[in-house]
């Protein structure tokens, strides 16, 4: 999983954006509630090939970090509706998180599930 943090307004959204673009937005979702791909509930999780989940916060860092571990490595889900009865499914998501936030996730010694890029901290405007 791709984490960007930095300040506000320099872009993060961005890679996302072009990936969404290339794939389709079929097969990606974007959102800023953690839960709805992590939590007890995430049909919005079903056949997706990328998942930004912008705006990460601390608190979203320790509740849902071991969760995000397993996610975007597992090669198969469980997917649940809020009136479906859970089934498994194949995993082909990837993750991308933005972040303002200083520390938007919890990243040990050992880790090799994220990969944390600090974005410049310039603003560059809306550049097409």
């Amino acid at each position: 999983m791709i984490i960007l943090k930095g300040k506000e307004g320099n872009g993060k959204d961005t890679l996302g954006q072009i990936i969404t673009r290339m794939i389709g937005s079929k097969y990606t979702h974007y959102t800023d509630k953690q839960g709805e791909v992590l939590g007890k509930f995430n049909s919005s999780a079903k056949e997706k090939l990328l998942i930004t989940l912008n705006e990460g916060t601390d608190i979203d860092a320790m509740t849902y970090v071991e969760p995000m571990k397993h996610f975007f490595c597992a090669r198969q889900i469980s997917i649940k509706g809020e009136c479906d009865k859970p089934y498994m499914a194949n995993n082909y998501a990837r993750g991308i998180m933005n972040s303002n936030n200083v520390r938007p996730i919890q990243v040990t010694d050992t880790n090799r599930r994220f990969f944390v890029v600090r974005t410049r901290d310039t603003y560059l405007g809306n550049k097409e």
